[in-house]
């Protein structure tokens, strides 16, 4: 499943015209309503529609043809299809313009669909559902109104619709209704939705978590190499677990494959051995103040303290069955915050007091560690992870014999194929070790497309010129040089496709600047929708530069932020006129929302209200980050003043973060002698 575990993605995929009040009356009537019951569950909906606001024109257009074919991958399973009266636009590989060859070469079937006359919604709809067995489609056809029928209207439909409208109908692994107004539509997409939405996302706290953080861990099981020599290292080092000693920790650098090393030994041992792994994902833990704190006493107070939930939660979930092997496998431990991750450390020694339950952790070593720097420029000290006295495997990356079976398998699942030799250079870099940043340039590999160039692409993701092959006979190539290469080609490559008359980065490179600012200050980033919203993405725009984006950034806790702190060289593509503009962006958002003190004196002169309905509860949500993100933003567009006013306001000083607070303030105050 390719859905984010904190969002619900869905592509809508129709004709145009006349869909036009279908898609309207979704939209307005329907979604809103999905939207509700994902918001119950902290989960983010998204219907991605992206012929929602773009002309027909626009939709011919190759690079949002290509688009929509990423979009469908990043919603799978989920795909919904409407059906009318048209069959639509049917292009020819000239109206595919000088974007053919690498959609060709991408998509190999493209090719026959365009020659037997399939439509772009066709070709979406086989792409996305038709063409799957392990997929979650409905598709809704439209039935013309019996007074409008005629024989001759019949006979005159289009033979492809025809032939579609019988495939979709006789498709096993979709789900196909037909209907007669919006109504009856609108009735049908909400309950197959909210199906999926009580299945996927349930309403029971604990189940929800769980589902979480198991889809965390299936994500990680399609493994590309060998980890055998890693699996077994594990086992040995779990056997030399005593009463004394009953912490195994996987550490080595951001990328080098840690979860997916813990995850493919989790799924093989259990089928081996009798034991119970429960497997818990630290950066699906909520690490954000929960929103029933937000106005204490009009919602009971979950829990008392976060870290002690955090550790109580997972350890809960095994059984008291002292028959079988007990372990709990906390991944991605780092992704906590620096506070919570000493008092999680400190947790796991004083608690884990029972000598039948081992505990696995993964760790990033520090210097790659995305928490490493502060908003006052100090580097926290993270509490060693020694001090578990645990037993350690390091986990390397790929070793450097499997490196082109690694490549080979990734872009098989493109379409696309390089020779021996070609595959065999992806073995010189240093970087090309770790997973991460590999999979960052064969992505790039992937997107270039055009094979007669293919081959000065891969010399310089490999570093095949006759400049690194000096440094590196000088021993002066080391690993961090040598991560710049996919990470300065992916910043350039993102850059470029959004740049304005001046040649300069427009809004991508503003978005990544907010991003720096609140990875910097904040420690956390913006949700997908505040993103969108705050600089005004229609659907398609957005589409176009979401893959791109997700390469540089991650999402943890719903919130897209900085992965770690090689992409700091974004900073170098931004003039001080763009970081200007993007933080007024930030700042107008927020500026139309209420402060929360206005909320409570909204809540509290509504007597009648026990509870907060779920559409408060997102106001109050939005109110709690204009209180964490405006001050930042304004001192960093230089409204001290403005900044300064809010903090003489005890109303809003009070809801404010206290740290925020504190280096805020500091920092103001510097800055205002300065300006004097």
């Amino acid at each position: 499943m390719k859905n984010n575990n904190d969002q619900f993605r869905v592509f809508i995929s129709s004709t145009f015209k006349d869909m036009d009040k279908e898609r309207s009356y979704l939209v307005e009537w329907i979604f809103p309503r999905i939207k509700e019951l994902c918001a119950e569950r902290d989960v983010e909906f998204f219907p991605i529609d992206l012929r929602w606001g773009i002309t027909e024109e626009e939709g011919k257009d190759g690079k949002i043809i290509n688009a929509c074919f990423e979009e469908i991958d990043n919603s799978r399973p989920f795909f919904i299809g409407l059906i009318g009266d048209r069959y639509g636009w049917q292009p020819t590989i000239a109206d595919l313009g000088k974007n053919a060859p690498a959609l060709l070469e991408r998509y190999p079937w493209l090719s026959k669909d365009i020659e037997d006359g399939l439509s772009i919604t066709e070709m979406e709809m086989q792409y996305g559902a038709l063409r799957q067995k392990e997929i979650d489609a409905a598709f809704y056809i439209r039935q013309s109104p019996k007074e409008n029928i005629s024989q001759s209207n019949v006979s005159n439909e289009h033979p492809h619709l025809t032939r579609l409208k019988d495939a979709i109908v006789k498709n096993k692994h979709i789900h196909s209704s037909s209907y007669a107004s919006l109504e009856q539509l609108g009735d049908m997409v909400y309950n197959d939705l909210k199906a999926v939405i009580d299945a996927e996302f349930p309403t029971d706290k604990d189940q929800r978590q769980l589902n979480k953080h198991d889809r965390s861990f299936r994500s990680h099981l399609t493994n590309y190499v060998d980890l055998s020599n890693y699996h077994k290292q594990i086992e040995e080092a779990l056997g030399r677990l005593n009463s004394k000693q009953r912490f195994l920790a996987l550490h080595g650098l951001k990328g080098s494959g840690k979860s997916t090393v813990l995850c493919t030994f989790i799924d093989q041992y259990t089928k081996s051995h009798d034991a119970e792994i429960v497997y818990y994902d630290m950066a699906k833990v909520p690490l954000e103040q929960d929103i029933n704190n937000v106005f204490r006493g009009r919602i009971e107070k979950s829990v008392s303290d976060p870290a002690l939930n955090f550790f109580f939660t997972p350890l809960g979930y095994l059984s008291l069955s002292k028959s079988k092997e007990r372990i709990l496998a906390l991944d991605n431990l780092e992704y906590l915050s620096p506070k919570l991750h000493e008092y999680f450390i400190r947790l796991l020694i004083m608690f884990n007091d029972d000598p039948n339950i081992k505990i696995i952790i993964t760790h990033t070593d520090y210097e790659f560690n995305p928490y490493s720097t502060s908003g006052n420029d100090e580097t926290y000290s993270y509490i060693s992870i020694d001090s578990l006295a645990a037993e350690k495997v390091e986990v390397h990356g790929i070793p450097r014999e499997n490196i082109p079976i690694f490549v080979k398998r990734y872009l098989k699942q493109f379409g696309k194929s390089l020779a021996p030799q070609q595959l065999e250079q992806f073995k010189t870099p240093h970087y090309t070790e770790n997973p991460h940043y590999l999979i960052m340039a064969l992505y790039q590999l992937v997107e270039f497309g055009v094979f007669e160039k293919i081959q000065n692409k891969i010399d310089y993701l490999t570093e095949n010129s006759d400049y690194n092959k000096w440094k590196r006979e000088k021993n002066t190539f080391n690993y961090m040089s040598s991560i710049s290469t996919p990470v300065i080609y992916t910043l350039d490559n993102v850059i470029t496709r959004d740049v304005g008359d001046n040649g300069e980065p427009n809004r991508i490179a503003m978005v990544f600047w907010v991003l720096f600012i609140l990875s910097r200050v904040y420690g956390g980033g913006f949700t997908e929708q505040e993103i969108i919203e705050i600089f005004s993405f229609t659907p398609i725009q957005w589409a176009l530069f979401r893959p791109q984006v997700m390469l540089i950034c991650r999402v943890q806790n719903g919130e897209i932020l900085f992965h770690d702190n090689m992409f700091d060289y974004i900073i170098g593509h931004i003039s001080d006129e763009k970081k200007e503009e993007a933080c007024n962006a930030v700042i107008r958002y927020y500026e139309q929302l209420p402060w929360q003190y206005e909320l409570e004196e909204e809540f509290s002169s509504q007597k009648y209200k026990r509870f907060l309905s779920e559409a408060d509860k997102v106001r109050a949500k939005r109110s709690f980050r204009k209180a964490q993100v405006l001050p930042i933003f304004l001192f960093h567009s230089g409204r001290y003043q403005q900044l300064q006013t809010y903090f003489n306001d005890p109303k809003i000083r009070k809801n404010i973060p206290a740290d925020d607070v504190k280096w805020l303030e500091k920092r103001l105050q510097e800055k205002l002698k300065t300006s004097k």
